[in-house]
Formats: C-alpha cells, structure tokens, sequence
C-alpha cells in the first residue's frame, strides 16, 4: 500500500502461500496481507526455511514452482493493464467473480483496486455498462442482465 493506493497482486485461496519471497529473496520489500475472513497463519523464519529445504529438497523446487507461478501471474497482469483497454478488463473481472448473475460484495473501490486504475475511471466504465443494459449496479451487488454481450466485451 502506498499512501491510500493500494495494489492487489493476488488473492489466494485456501491453503495458500504467500510471502515467499522475503524467506527466498536476496532483498525485503514492503507488502502486507489481509485475510477476508477468519484464517490461521503460520509463519516460517528464513532460518528454518533452510533447514527444512537443507532435509526436504523436493521442498525447494515446489517452492521455486510457486515463486515462478507467481511471477508468470504479475508478468501476464502487467501485460494486460498496459496493453488492454479497460472495458475488457472490467467485463473479465466480472465474469471471473459473478456468481450466476450476481457479481456480490465488490465496491467500485475495489474494483479499480483490482483493474489498477482510478475509482473514478472505474465508475465511468461500470456506467456505461449498465447504460448499455449490460449490467444493473446495486449497492455492492452488480447483477448480470447480458452475459452474451458482456463475454463480448471480455474479448475486445
């Protein structure tokens, strides 16, 4: 988080790691985690990290998997963001968390969040969907109404 911007690399589900790169890096960064609902976390110390890689090498490459997973996912997320109109990105968001005709608990904050861009840009583009009869936005509830034209709008 930077300021009261705040950039969404990925969100995980359960049993997830994340973190890996302040055991495995050669350098810290900031970052920080939240949890959208009760979770239990366990933490490692890079110390431990190599003690257990030392005994368990099977360990290092699963772990070197999901550093390159990872990076594959921010490289394809960047290209997407630069070169991909926001329109596109919207209707994929949408597809990707609707829940049959129901995209829930998603502000226009977030969002622009995910898609990187401002709030403001985000309504704009979330108006002209619904003014176009793609969508109906209700209070952290955006119904579906035109699946067909919304896919379309993914592939553009």
């Amino acid at each position: 988080m930077i300021g009261q911007r705040k950039l969404i690399i990925a969100e995980l589900k359960s049993p997830a790691v994340f973190g890996e790169m302040g055991c495995v890096g050669q350098c810290m960064y900031q970052c920080s985690a939240q949890a959208t609902e009760p979770s239990l976390i366990r933490v490692i110390s890079r110390k431990d990290l190599d003690r257990l890689l030392e005994q368990q090498p099977q360990i290092a490459r699963r772990l070197l998997d999901l550093v390159s997973e990872r990076f594959v996912h921010v490289l394809l997320d960047l290209e997407s963001t630069s070169f991909q109109q926001l329109m596109p990105r919207l209707a994929k968001l949408l597809m990707e968390n609707s829940e049959g005709d129901r995209v829930r608990n998603l502000t226009h904050k977030e969002i622009a969040e995910r898609l990187r861009v401002y709030r403001e840009s985000a309504t704009t583009a979330l108006g002209e969907m619904r003014k176009a009869g793609i969508i109906a936005i209700e209070r952290k509830n955006i119904r579906i109404l035109d699946r067909t034209r919304l896919e379309r709008a993914a592939r553009e």
